[in-house]
């Protein structure tokens, strides 16, 4: 019921009530929705606000309401759209960052099983990944190589100074 209004819209539209869609409440009343998604929770009116993300809704808030509150006035409707912008921009940041999270722990799982080491260091030279070998590598650089046997790499783990040194000296060529 309610895509199809959505859908039918000439422009992408970002608050609507559920009155909206079916004005006729002795129409809506006969729904399944009504009946299968409102009515066992006590709901009779709701107010969705729409997050598009191209051309698909990419997330939606629905506020519902008991018969006893009513409908949304035109008022509140109003201050749904004045905050729905702020909405939309910590719903864009948090799927920004999302993205970012999934596309670094693809990495990560990618990197955990090559055969050679790698190390990762950000710009004050702390490590942002390190894979098994490279954890190997770091610790028998650090103790030598019979010391590191008797440890856990990554327990132990920290960059090799002369690898920060290295990176440093480089940071600042660049700068």
């Amino acid at each position: 019921m309610t895509p199809r209004f959505v859908l039918a819209q000439p422009k992408k539209i970002k608050i609507y009530r559920l009155s909206d869609v079916v004005p006729d409440r002795s129409e809506l009343r006969r729904s399944a929705f009504f009946n299968e998604f409102l009515v066992p929770f006590g709901w009779h009116h709701l107010a969705v606000a729409l997050y598009w993300r191209g051309e698909h809704v990419g997330s939606q808030i629905a506020i519902r309401r008991t018969a006893q509150q009513g409908d949304f006035t035109a008022q509140e409707v109003a201050w749904l759209e004045a905050v729905h912008p702020h909405i939309e921009t910590v719903l864009n940041r948090l799927l920004a960052y999302e993205e970012e999270r999934a596309r670094r722990r693809w990495l990560e799982a990618f990197n955990h099983h090559l055969p050679f080491a790698l190390l990762f260091l950000n710009g004050e030279m702390t490590s942002l990944d390190v894979n098994q070998a490279g954890l190997e590598q770091c610790s028998r650089w650090n103790f030598g190589p019979a010391k590191a046997r008797a440890y856990q790499p990554r327990a132990v783990f920290s960059p090799p100074a002369e690898v920060v040194q290295a990176c440093a000296a480089l940071k600042s060529e660049w700068l």
